[in-house]
């Protein structure tokens, strides 16, 4: 869509946050550009951006959720082919989202691990994380979770 458009909106909003202050609000951002960066094809940047947003928020103390970066750095993973990350990665982010009960988010991780273990040839696994994934968005009204 037009992924150029809302970087250059969270770039400026980052850069407010920063000029405040605001850790939380600009770790949250930084996510949401990773996110971009994802969606647009770039896994290494994407990676990288999750990578220093996890440490910068751990040393920091800002409370971020670390979930969907942790399901962003599973995806940039799988993507440069490093299965065994991915699985480390979208372990840690089902884990915490099921700790918070965040059930888009839950089912967001269902479908990263849905395809890693479908790259480790655990297809019914595979498909049984996908069931559930499907409920929850049911449930949750969810028509395209992109």
């Amino acid at each position: 869509g037009e992924s150029d458009g809302a970087s250059d909106h969270f770039n400026r909003a980052h850069a407010d946050f920063v000029a405040i202050g605001a850790a939380a609000d600009a770790g949250e951002i930084e996510m949401r550009i990773a996110e971009c960066h994802l969606l647009a094809g770039n896994a290494i940047t994407a990676l990288e951006l999750a990578g220093e947003t996890l440490r910068h928020d751990r040393a920091s103390g800002a409370v971020v959720d670390h979930a969907p970066l942790l399901r962003i750095r599973a995806q940039a993973l799988l993507a440069q082919d490093d299965v065994e990350g991915a699985r480390q990665a979208i372990t840690g982010s089902l884990e915490e989202a099921r700790t918070r009960d965040v059930s888009f988010e839950i089912a967001r991780s269902l479908i990263v691990l849905a395809a890693v273990e479908d790259r480790l040839g655990q297809t019914e696994a595979a498909r049984d994380q996908r069931a559930e994934a499907s409920e929850r968005f049911e449930r949750l009204g969810v028509i395209n979770p992109v």
